[in-house]
């Protein structure tokens, strides 16, 4: 959009999405945007100030991010963001040009040797589990101030939805500790496929020579249809409950499509909401906000209505008009 005097105005959405990023990002992994983001320069053949300036920031924030005092998940977050890094980057320099198609197999490759990484040190991932809790239950403990909490989360037994229904505070917090624990891989695939995202629209905006071109609007996002027999194993698997271990695997594989559909969804009414106004924009992001799993059941559905309705096909040109 072009202002009164003639010069074209700079694009906010790249920056605000960067801002939300890095806020919500920072406490857990911000190297899932910084990593990609600086590798892809690093091999670009740098010349330009502007390049070098944006390596520098990028080392320095991942030198000061792993120096944060070391735990399990902390050290499990960093070798995932190594790995994740490694195989985006190597992906695209074996030529794969769809940006989802590099992302999601880092995050299959990267999980895979996430894995290996476990049992080669012996690890287990309800340790896992327990030292997230922890750290979740340090950093909520030291945020609320309403809430006498002790000074470690009371162990869940039984279900955890009857933990969720107690009347003791502490119960419903590790209640929901507890089950936002089981789906941590989940959560930290998401946040890589987000931050890939946004580190190849930054890398685009600063690299002299990028590698590949830039990656298609959200408005397009799509990705391939088959997966939808996935989101139908993983209902099916979580239904049968066939053991713990399987159990697992199940919920964060259907986590990780869910989002993918439900972000599908998003993609559906992104043309609809270019025409809408700011107030009501921000207006529909609180509540959606506010009542966020009746929005996230709706865009998932959405998402997989558009597997076969196909909302955003283009429509056959009038009578006489140009294509």
């Amino acid at each position: 959009m072009a202002s009164p005097s003639g010069r074209r105005r700079p694009e906010l959405r790249p920056f605000l999405a960067l801002a939300a990023y890095l806020v919500v990002a920072v406490p857990i992994c911000p190297a899932f945007f910084l990593g990609p983001l600086s590798v892809l320069l690093l091999i670009s053949r740098p010349s330009t100030a502007r390049e070098w300036l944006w390596i520098g920031l990028c080392a320095g924030a991942l030198a000061a991010w792993f120096r944060l005092p070391d735990s399990l998940s902390q050290d499990t977050v960093r070798a995932g963001a190594v790995f994740f890094t490694g195989a985006f980057v190597a992906l695209t320099l074996a030529g794969v040009t769809s940006l989802s198609t590099r992302g999601f197999m880092a995050v299959i490759i990267s999980a895979a040797l996430t894995a290996a990484w476990f049992a080669v040190l012996h690890l287990r991932f309800s340790a896992l589990e327990q030292d997230f809790q922890q750290q979740m239950w340090q950093s909520f403990r030291a945020m609320s101030t309403s809430l006498q909490l002790p000074a470690a989360p009371p162990p869940v037994t039984g279900n955890v939805l009857d933990a969720l229904q107690s009347d003791s505070a502490a119960q419903r917090v590790a209640g929901a500790l507890a089950s936002t624990a089981a789906i941590y891989p989940a959560l930290l695939a998401c946040a890589a496929l987000l931050g890939v995202r946004l580190a190849w629209g930054w890398y685009q905006r600063v690299a002299l020579r990028p590698l590949g071109g830039p990656a298609r609007p959200f408005g397009e996002f799509r990705f391939n249809d088959h997966l939808i027999w996935v989101l139908v194993l993983a209902i099916a698997a979580a239904l049968v409950n066939p053991g713990p271990r399987v159990t697992l695997v199940t919920w964060n594989v259907l986590a990780v499509v869910v989002a993918l559909y439900a972000t599908r969804g998003l993609a559906v009414i992104t043309p609809v909401l270019k025409r809408a106004s700011p107030f009501f924009i921000a207006a529909l992001i609180v509540i959606m906000l506010l009542m966020f799993a009746f929005a996230l059941v709706g865009c998932t559905l959405l998402g997989v209505a558009d597997t076969w309705i196909d909302f955003r096909r283009r429509r056959p040109p009038a009578m006489g008009a140009t294509a």
